[in-house]
This record gives structure tokens, sequence and C-alpha cells, in this order.
């Protein structure tokens, strides 16, 4: 199982961020929308679910205490609930975040 974290604008649209390649499934290339496939194998450490219908700017001060916590050292197995592997999807997500604090997330 996974979860579909997608932040959007006021009309229900992904809002561009820079390009990343982050997350469990990839179209071909870099994506550059706010839209990851995050593996439910990370909720021991976050709980991503919470973050749907907040506005960005309400979930920051979490997030950056999230990626204080875990960390951002990342594992080459991208489906091991590490804390580090976490903490970098969390620092991803809180940048989109601080770039459109007025973006509500949607976690499906």
């Amino acid at each position: 199982m996974s979860y579909w974290v997608t932040l959007v604008d006021d009309y229900g649209q992904s809002v561009p961020v820079d390009a990343h390649t982050a997350g469990g499934v990839h179209e071909e290339g870099e994506c550059r929308v706010a839209e990851m496939n995050v593996t439910s194998n990370y909720a021991k450490h976050f709980d991503f679910r919470m973050l749907d219908g907040k506005f960005g700017s309400q979930t920051i001060v979490q997030m950056e205490n999230a990626v204080k916590d875990l960390g951002t050292r990342i594992h080459r197995d991208y489906q091991n609930p590490t804390p580090g592997n976490v903490g970098y999807v969390v620092d991803i997500l809180l940048q989109w975040a601080e770039v459109h604090p007025d973006g509500v997330w949607r976690v499906k």
C-alpha cells in the first residue's frame, strides 16, 4: 500500500515545484508538480495522512521537526523505512509547503 501525497491550488491542480524524482512510482523522467507516491512503510516514522486537508503553512513546523529528528540520510532501498529515507521525503514535502504555503495537502 502507498499514499499519493499532493499539494494543490485553489482549483485542485497540483502546484508547480522544482523537478524531483523522489517517491516510489515515477513517470519517465522528472516530475515538476507537487505529487509523490509514498510507501506506507514510512508511517511508523511519520503519519502522512495527517497532512490531508491542511494548508502547507499549517504543516511546516511539524515537518521541520520531523526532518530534524529523522535526518535525511537515504538508504539505497527506497522501500526500507529507515528514519533517513522518511526524513528525506518529508524534507521534499516541507520545501513544497514553504514555496506554496496556501496550497492544500491531499493524501489518498
